[in-house]
């Protein structure tokens, strides 16, 4: 459907009709595709014909890929996002096969260590709701027989768990805790028999005080029970959302991995990180990201040494200027093994382009000066040509002054040693001067 262009409308009564009759509607994507006065099948009154419009009804794969698109939409709302980008990524390379394998393998991409019947319970709560699904009504009472069905036999835990929330249901005491410390798959669970709709979400993390992994369970849940044609216009359009959410939706039906992609393109004077996320090679929405704190703190220190941060327009990050306006720029670029416990960035600066493959003693000259400096080279393509860097590693948790300067001056000298550029010195600014 999103391969539709624009839609034609024979005069502006009818454009008009169209925007009152279904604009107000906060489900229906009035403005997916473009929409002009414009009739070029026919003159005729008649409405044009030769369509093959088959019956929804006639298609039971229909019902599964609303559900499944609507877990799709509540994927991509939680892209929109920053917080759980890497867990998202690791559920969707292996999501596994059916509801209850896609709702355990989300619970362990954000909590590993969920236990057994966390999982069980979990992923009893999300086959109840795709058992409810298009039905009318959702009785809570109902529901949690469902899943009390598919995890009595799991033990006294278990069934300590189903009293607590017929308790909470029947207004006896008090709701419990719904944050992320523990437990967060039955959290989720009860949290949804407290409000099964998207439109409970702000509620939950406001006023039930939520986690994020809570509510980021819940977010995935709720919007799969509520569909997609029940989906809200923000999650369908523009047209490249949409094809995102359904290309999530039909690989989830089918078992598949799905490939998401979170590249920052630019990263702003303020260190704000835009960044644009792709969803099976295609674009599928851009958003903005406030700074971590590691990087702030970088930037400290990067000015605290005496030396200048740039933003290096070329590729979107930011940079080290060594000295004047022409003196050597090392990039700050994350590393692959970066944590949010513990983050690290790479220094990165340039040595040489490579016009040929280097020989035996040019590649013994680049080990040699790399251990003599305490980096490492490394040879990687840039704009189709081979290019020569010097790299240092950095961890952020302990950083100071004088250990980013170390690193710098390193690269700054091998850089010099390596590419036969001249040594530049320079004096450090010393603290309180």
């Amino acid at each position: 459907m999103t391969n539709i262009k624009w839609v034609g409308f024979r005069d502006d009564g009818s454009l008009a009709n169209f925007v009152a009759s279904y604009d107000a509607f906060p489900d229906v994507a009035t403005s997916l595709v473009e929409k002009v006065v414009k009739w070029p099948v026919t003159d005729e009154p008649e409405r044009p014909g030769k369509f093959n419009i088959e019956s929804p009804l006639a298609n039971p794969r229909r019902t599964d890929l609303d559900f499944f698109g609507g877990f799709g939409a509540g994927v991509v709302s939680l892209l929109a996002g920053s917080q759980f980008d890497d867990a998202l990524r690791r559920f969707l390379q292996d999501p596994g096969n059916g509801i209850a394998e896609n709702a355990r393998s989300l619970l362990h991409a954000l909590e590993p260590r969920s236990s057994s019947l966390d999982s069980s319970i979990w992923s009893a709560a999300v086959e109840a709701l795709r058992k409810r699904f298009g039905k009318k009504g959702f009785d809570r009472r109902e529901f949690l027989a469902d899943i009390e069905a598919s995890v009595i036999s799991l033990g006294a835990e278990a069934e300590s768990w189903v009293r607590g929330c017929q308790k909470v249901i029947d207004a006896e005491i008090d709701i419990p805790s719904l944050a992320d410390n523990e437990k967060i798959g039955r959290r989720a669970a009860l949290a949804i028999i407290l409000s099964h709709e998207p439109s409970g979400l702000d509620d939950l993390e406001e006023n039930l005080e939520a986690g994020s992994m809570v509510c980021a369970l819940v977010t995935a849940a709720v919007h799969a029970f509520a569909g997609l044609s029940r989906a809200d216009e923000a999650l369908k359009t523009p047209a490249a959302r949409m094809d995102a959410v359904l290309e999530i939706g039909e690989r989830l039906l089918a078992g598949k991995a799905v490939e998401v992609k979170v590249e920052t393109s630019r990263i702003a004077g303020d260190l704000t990180r835009h960044q644009l996320v792709t969803i099976a090679g295609n674009k599928a929405l851009e958003k903005a990201v406030e700074p971590p704190a590691y990087m702030v703190m970088l930037k400290a220190r990067i000015q605290e040494a005496g030396y200048k941060v740039e933003l290096d327009e070329a590729s979107g990050r930011i940079g080290i200027r060594s000295g004047k306006a022409k003196g050597e720029f090392i990039t700050v670029e994350d590393c692959p093994s970066s944590a949010p416990a513990n983050p690290v960035v790479n220094l990165v600066t340039p040595v040489m382009v490579l016009g040929a493959r280097p020989s035996v003693a040019v590649l013994k000259k680049m080990m040699s000066g790399a251990w003599e400096h305490a980096t490492t080279v490394a040879l990687r393509e840039v704009d189709g040509k081979e290019e020569v860097v010097a790299m240092a590693s950095l961890p952020l948790a302990t950083l100071d002054r004088d250990e980013l300067n170390f690193h710098v001056e390193r690269l700054l000298q091998v850089s010099a040693d390596l590419g036969g550029k001249p040594k530049k010195s320079r004096r450090v600014k010393k603290l309180g001067a």
